[in-house]
């Protein structure tokens, strides 16, 4: 009987990923208004799981992109990939 190559599983090449080099981000909320802040910004990088995180009183393009300036790219470098769920708030 000889073995079907259907049945095997595709090649694909492996790809490595450096710390920081690839973060899920997304907005969290909106919650109940504390000090001004109904959201939450929240980063997490695929490999080590650091996370980082912002209290925001918005969930729009400017505050996301300050976020990334100040939290991300001037700590940890740029980013090779940012993962999302493509909602509204990243655009623009």
């Amino acid at each position: 009987m000889a073995i079907s190559c259907r049945n095997e599983m595709p090649q694909q090449p492996v790809l490595f990923c450096e710390i920081f080099d690839v973060w899920g981000i997304d907005f969290m909320g909106p919650f109940p208004i504390s000090n001004g802040y109904s959201y939450i910004l929240l980063a997490v990088d695929y490999v080590s799981i650091w996370v980082e995180e912002r209290a925001t009183r918005t969930n729009d393009a400017k505050v996301f992109v300050d976020f990334l300036k100040s939290n991300i790219f001037c700590r940890f470098g740029v980013p090779r990939a940012l993962i999302s769920d493509q909602g509204t708030h990243f655009y623009n």
